[in-house]
Parts: structure tokens; C-alpha cells; sequence
């Protein structure tokens, strides 16, 4: 789906990165904080969360929605088109950064990547130990905002 970004989405995201909430399963995680912010930049209105947002408050609740939508990528995916290219993502976009390495991932079908937003050069990534910034070159993929 083609999103148009509000005119003032620069000042949203400034204020969105600043001000981030503290990590709460089901409140504000990762894909959470992520669909947020699609919603909040766009004209759209879209909510990818909606489908799965209440439905849980636990770490185990979340990695069941995960599974059920081939994890945060798929989440994305239903809504957002992918860009080809991560390293053309640009502010505001979203990221996906594994939070596994590539070998564990690969041999045990690991879902445990987490929902980011472009800031530029790197990704934000809300946490349970708060915002965690992470290059572009060690995302995996980038969707277009």
C-alpha cells in the first residue's frame, strides 16, 4: 500500500523518538510502537496492529501473534511496501533488526526480530531497556513509510 506522509511528519518524528514510551508487552513493544507510528506520520490512517493489538500482555502472548504472522516481518508486511533496497530507507521508514544472529535464526526458524524506525544513518528500536539504536547495515529489511 502507498502511503503519503503528513506534511509535518519531521517535527512528528523528532517529538515520537523523543518522547517514546516505556516497554510494555502488549502496550507498547516493538511492532506496537512501530504501527503507531505509521498511523500517526500517515494520511492513511492505517493501523497494522489492529488485528492482533489487546490480544496480548506477555512476552509468550507476543511470540505467539509473532508466529502466527511469520513474525515482524510479516506483521509489516501485510500493510507496507517493502523497499528493495534497506539501505534506501529513509527517515521515518521502518527497519527490521534481528535480534539473533543469522546461524541461530536460520537452524531454529528464530521469529525474534524487532519493528524500528529509520532516524537516519540508524534505526530506533524501542526495548525493554529503552530506545536502542541500531546501524542500517545490520537490518535486514526496510518498509516504506
Amino acid at each position: 500500500m502507498k502511503l503519503t506522509r503528513k506534511d509535518y511528519w519531521q517535527d512528528l518524528l523528532a517529538e515520537y523518538i523523543e518522547f517514546s514510551p516505556k516497554f510494555r508487552w502488549g502496550i507498547a513493544d516493538c511492532c506496537l510502537w512501530a504501527s503507531n507510528w505509521v498511523k500517526m506520520a500517515t494520511q492513511e490512517n492505517v493501523d497494522f496492529a489492529d488485528i492482533f493489538a489487546g490480544e496480548y500482555s506477555t512476552a509468550l502472548g507476543a511470540a505467539r501473534i509473532l508466529k502466527e504472522h511469520s513474525g515482524a516481518e510479516g506483521i509489516a508486511d501485510l500493510c507496507l511496501e517493502p523497499i528493495e533496497n534497506k539501505f534506501y530507507a529513509q527517515r521515518g521508514d521502518l527497519l527490521l533488526y534481528h535480534t539473533s544472529n543469522d546461524t541461530k535464526r536460520n537452524q531454529t526458524n528464530d521469529l525474534s526480530g524487532a519493528l524500528g524506525i529509520c532516524v537516519g544513518a540508524e534505526g530506533a528500536f524501542l526495548t525493554a531497556a529503552g530506545l536502542a539504536f541500531k546501524p542500517i547495515n545490520v537490518c535486514e529489511k526496510a518498509w516504506k513509510v
